[in-house]
């Protein structure tokens, strides 16, 4: 008890610190795969990423509850996968079905036909005449 008491460390901090350096050699030995299996539940990079994280918060929580290391993969897949589904269950549906179809925003800009106009007659006055005429009516 000398030794680690004059520096403050008591068995429990010794115990913590061996959880988070298993911890920590888990997640980097495998974070390409879990990353892979956030991204193919919710399909998206950013969500992905933030899924992860919340499985592996919820996954340092219970870390010396998990008596079987070797189970920690599927336990964070499993928890992955229920943290989607509350997510999904919470997303508000932002659409609503209707009988008549909304306004259309026009992303045209009314200034970008005249110019295409523009530089569209300016080519047809360096044709000669006859393909000139020949396109206009066509």
């Amino acid at each position: 008890t000398g030794g680690a008491a004059t520096y403050g460390e008591t068995t429990g901090e010794r115990q913590q610190s061996l959880s988070e350096a298993e911890f920590t050699a888990y997640v980097q030995e495998r974070r390409a795969s879990l990353y892979a299996t956030a991204y193919h539940l919710t399909g998206d990079r950013f969500e992905a990423e933030d899924l992860l994280q919340s499985a592996l918060f919820s996954t340092y929580r219970a870390w010396d509850r998990i008596s079987d290391k070797a189970a920690v993969g599927g336990y964070l897949r499993r928890t992955m996968t229920n943290l989607h589904i509350s997510a999904w269950r919470r997303r508000k549906l932002n659409e609503y079905p209707t009988e008549e179809l909304p306004e259309t925003a026009y992303d045209t800009d009314a200034m970008r036909g005249t110019e295409l106009r523009a530089v569209l007659w300016q080519a047809l006055a360096r044709l000669p005449e006859l393909q000139r005429t020949m396109l206009v009516l066509r």
